[in-house]
């Protein structure tokens, strides 16, 4: 990417991989990717938008992003840093909107044939709690427990309240213990308030305001606080269309 038609083509033997985002949050990270910093961290730290090249890695190191720019991003004479030069901030939206932009220039690099090709799609798909699948754009349609239960759901929100019920019910001491902890007190702090609270058992309330794949990530973490196995916590999810037309 960064030699495609290039005039002045560099030897990127000599670079290394930079993840903008670096492998270890310090503080000032954390405070810039916001709550969410633990996921956003795992789900994008080796992805398309979080990495460049440099020949400064140890210079860069984990450091913020602002003393990355001055030490490199703003010097370099790479292409691929030269939409960092001026950016104010680097959080999840950054990631994304640069990895759409790098995804362009790569579908110009690297064309692929097009064909009619038919994949059938079942008309309920089964996941769990351990699924690294996207769930965005799409809802729930059943929702099975551990003990067989089978409880039909229509939104995220339904599978949220419905299985931290189940959590909280299988071992009530140890789930109080989890959501009081410095991890999850930020889901369950009626005090600040929570935007959107759900209702999960009488008298208690977790944070709604997440998307289907925070949902996820929150329950698989939760679960395995608990030392309860995520993957047995399944759910499914239903299609309209039975078929789709992809390209290979």
């Amino acid at each position: 990417m960064e030699n495609f038609n290039s005039a002045y083509p560099v030897n990127v033997d000599d670079l290394t991989i930079e993840h903008i985002m670096p492998q270890t949050l310090t503080q000032g990270w954390k405070d810039q990717l916001g709550l969410n910093f633990l996921e956003i961290h795992k789900k994008y730290l080796h992805t398309l938008g979080n990495l460049s090249l440099t020949g400064k890695n140890s210079e860069l190191s984990n450091n913020s992003f602002e003393d990355k720019q001055r030490i490199d991003f703003q010097t370099s004479k790479l292409k691929l840093n030269f939409d960092l030069e001026n950016l104010n901030h680097f959080n999840e939206q950054t990631i994304l909107d640069r990895a759409n932009s790098l995804a362009t220039i790569a579908i110009n690099i690297w064309s692929f044939p097009v064909t009619t090709y038919f994949k059938d799609v079942p008309e309920e798909q089964l996941y769990d709690l351990t699924s690294e699948d996207s769930f965005s754009g799409s809802k729930p349609f059943n929702l099975y427990l551990s003990d067989e239960k089978v409880v039909q759901v229509k939104t995220w929100r339904d599978l949220l309240r419905i299985t931290c019920g189940y959590f909280y019910n299988f071992s009530p001491t140890e789930f109080i213990e989890i959501q009081n902890g410095q991890e999850f007190k930020w889901y369950f702090d009626t005090s600040k308030p929570l935007r959107h609270p759900i209702e999960f058992a009488q008298g208690k309330f977790v944070e709604g305001n997440m998307s289907a794949n925070s949902i996820i990530w929150f329950l698989k973490t939760f679960a395995t606080r608990m030392n309860y196995e995520p993957d047995k916590i399944t759910f499914s999810i239903k299609y309209s269309n039975v078929g789709n037309s992809v390209s290979e």
